[in-house]
Protein backbone atom coordinates (compact mmCIF):
# COMPACT_ATOMS: atom_id res chain seq x y z
CA UNK A 1 0.00 0.00 0.00
CA UNK A 2 0.92 3.79 -0.81
CA UNK A 3 1.08 4.35 2.86
CA UNK A 4 4.09 2.55 3.85
CA UNK A 5 6.39 3.44 0.79
CA UNK A 6 9.26 4.61 2.17
CA UNK A 7 8.78 3.78 5.61
CA UNK A 8 10.86 1.48 7.81
CA UNK A 9 9.62 -1.16 10.37
CA UNK A 10 10.94 0.50 12.75
CA UNK A 11 8.21 3.26 11.76
CA UNK A 12 5.46 1.32 13.59
CA UNK A 13 7.15 -0.26 16.71
CA UNK A 14 6.42 1.23 19.76
CA UNK A 15 8.95 3.27 21.17
CA UNK A 16 9.58 1.20 24.51
CA UNK A 17 10.05 -1.72 22.86
CA UNK A 18 12.59 -0.64 19.76
CA UNK A 19 15.61 -1.33 21.48
CA UNK A 20 15.01 -4.92 21.71
CA UNK A 21 13.22 -5.24 18.68
CA UNK A 22 16.88 -3.75 17.22
CA UNK A 23 18.69 -6.48 19.15
CA UNK A 24 16.84 -9.14 17.34
CA UNK A 25 17.22 -7.59 13.74
CA UNK A 26 20.82 -7.60 14.46
CA UNK A 27 20.38 -11.56 15.53
CA UNK A 28 18.77 -12.05 12.55
CA UNK A 29 21.75 -10.82 10.10
CA UNK A 30 23.88 -12.24 12.11
CA UNK A 31 22.88 -15.53 12.51
CA UNK A 32 20.08 -15.93 9.87
CA UNK A 33 17.30 -16.48 12.06
CA UNK A 34 15.71 -14.98 14.97
CA UNK A 35 12.27 -14.81 17.11
CA UNK A 36 11.13 -11.75 18.59
CA UNK A 37 9.60 -11.63 22.08
CA UNK A 38 6.08 -9.45 22.11
CA UNK A 39 6.15 -6.28 21.32
CA UNK A 40 3.61 -3.40 20.40
CA UNK A 41 3.21 -3.01 16.18
CA UNK A 42 0.68 0.51 14.93
CA UNK A 43 -2.10 -0.49 12.43
CA UNK A 44 -3.19 1.56 10.30
CA UNK A 45 -6.47 2.69 12.15
CA UNK A 46 -3.78 3.72 15.10
CA UNK A 47 -3.88 1.44 17.46
CA UNK A 48 -1.45 -1.17 19.35
CA UNK A 49 -1.61 -4.54 18.99
CA UNK A 50 0.82 -6.93 20.42
CA UNK A 51 2.39 -9.24 17.96
CA UNK A 52 5.39 -11.38 17.89
CA UNK A 53 7.54 -12.37 14.35
CA UNK A 54 9.60 -15.39 13.49
CA UNK A 55 12.07 -14.63 10.57
CA UNK A 56 15.11 -15.91 8.50
CA UNK A 57 17.27 -14.39 5.73
CA UNK A 58 17.32 -15.88 1.91
CA UNK A 59 20.97 -15.57 0.75
CA UNK A 60 21.80 -15.26 -2.43
CA UNK A 61 22.91 -18.55 -4.05
CA UNK A 62 25.68 -17.36 -6.32
CA UNK A 63 27.09 -14.45 -4.31
CA UNK A 64 25.52 -15.52 -0.38
CA UNK A 65 24.67 -12.65 0.65
CA UNK A 66 21.59 -11.39 2.18
CA UNK A 67 19.01 -10.76 -0.42
CA UNK A 68 15.95 -11.16 1.63
CA UNK A 69 13.68 -11.24 5.16
CA UNK A 70 11.14 -13.67 5.07
CA UNK A 71 9.26 -13.02 8.76
CA UNK A 72 6.23 -14.61 9.59
CA UNK A 73 4.01 -12.35 11.91
CA UNK A 74 1.41 -13.68 14.72
CA UNK A 75 -1.37 -11.25 16.27
CA UNK A 76 -0.92 -12.39 19.91
CA UNK A 77 -3.79 -11.21 22.70
CA UNK A 78 -2.73 -9.18 25.90
CA UNK A 79 -4.08 -12.45 27.95
CA UNK A 80 -1.21 -14.26 26.28
CA UNK A 81 1.34 -11.29 26.69
CA UNK A 82 0.47 -11.24 30.63
CA UNK A 83 0.20 -15.01 30.93
CA UNK A 84 4.07 -15.03 29.56
CA UNK A 85 5.56 -12.07 32.24
CA UNK A 86 3.82 -13.82 35.16
CA UNK A 87 5.61 -16.91 34.07
CA UNK A 88 8.96 -14.97 33.89
CA UNK A 89 8.55 -13.24 36.82
CA UNK A 90 7.86 -16.58 38.88
CA UNK A 91 11.19 -17.85 37.39
CA UNK A 92 13.05 -14.35 37.81
CA UNK A 93 11.56 -12.32 40.37
CA UNK A 94 11.09 -8.52 41.06
CA UNK A 95 13.81 -8.00 38.18
CA UNK A 96 11.67 -8.30 35.46
CA UNK A 97 10.21 -4.93 33.53
CA UNK A 98 6.92 -4.62 33.71
CA UNK A 99 4.80 -4.61 30.57
CA UNK A 100 1.68 -1.83 30.07
CA UNK A 101 -1.22 -2.42 28.42
CA UNK A 102 -1.11 -1.49 24.24
CA UNK A 103 -2.21 2.51 24.60
CA UNK A 104 -3.76 4.46 22.08
CA UNK A 105 -1.50 6.19 19.30
CA UNK A 106 -0.45 9.92 19.98
CA UNK A 107 -2.72 10.68 16.81
CA UNK A 108 -6.08 8.79 18.31
CA UNK A 109 -5.17 10.29 21.78
CA UNK A 110 -5.41 13.61 20.37
CA UNK A 111 -8.34 12.48 18.05
CA UNK A 112 -10.45 11.43 21.58
CA UNK A 113 -9.47 14.94 23.35
CA UNK A 114 -10.64 17.42 20.40
CA UNK A 115 -14.36 15.56 19.97
CA UNK A 116 -14.08 15.96 24.50
CA UNK A 117 -13.74 19.80 24.07
CA UNK A 118 -16.43 20.34 21.34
Amino acid sequence: PSEVIGCSAYDFYHLDDLSILSVNHKNLMNHGNSATMFYRFLTKGQQWIWMQTHGYVQTNKWTNKPETIICHNVVVSYSKVLEYLHARALEYGPALPRCPAPTPAPLTKLLINSLRYK
